[in-house]
């Protein structure tokens, strides 16, 4: 009996710890679909197995460094950043998803839109603190964190959250 419940609590420690407390909030509405074309900036390659490198598109004009922090990266954009963590197994995230596409698509201009993958990423992950998903951080054209979101956002709840902060989005 010991023995079961021993390893029953092991197997219960084990999944609390790869999963890093990451929960996701629950928001109704319908599956928007799997395909995400918003850019996921580069990753530097680990050697250990706990992540995996994502492939990725970047913006020719815009240096992603391959060395430094995440957070360094952000701030080489040059322009307002916001960066959406989540998974594709998340109602929510995959709500946002037609979202992110169309301000990526719409205003590349103006600002960057980042997804980043809470499994396959979980450096850039850890380095911003992030427990739950979808997670939104809003960040100025120098990458000085402006806020953070949980949950589902709308686009006009995202563009009124830029101009809270004087940037201008040309809508």
């Amino acid at each position: 009996m010991k023995k079961t419940f021993l390893a029953m609590f092991m197997v219960v420690f084990a999944l609390a710890l790869m999963t890093q407390h990451i929960s996701c909030s629950s928001t109704k509405g319908e599956n928007s679909g799997t395909n995400n074309p918003i850019t996921t900036p580069t990753e530097t390659p680990d050697t250990s197995t706990e992540s995996e490198v994502v492939e990725t598109e970047t913006d020719s004009n815009i240096q992603n460094p391959s060395t430094g922090t995440f957070a360094e990266e952000i701030a080489s954009y040059g322009k307002p950043v916001m960066v959406d963590f989540g998974m594709e197994s998340c109602v929510p995230c995959k709500m946002m998803v037609p979202i992110l596409e169309e301000l990526e698509s719409k205003y590349p201009q103006d600002v960057k839109i980042i997804f980043v993958h809470v499994g396959k990423e979980q450096g850039k992950t850890k380095e911003f603190g992030i427990q739950m998903i979808p997670t939104q951080v809003f960040f100025d054209a120098t990458g000085k964190e402006l806020e953070r979101h949980t949950g589902f956002i709308s686009k006009e709840d995202i563009l009124a959250t830029f101009e809270k902060y004087g940037i201008n989005i040309t809508k």
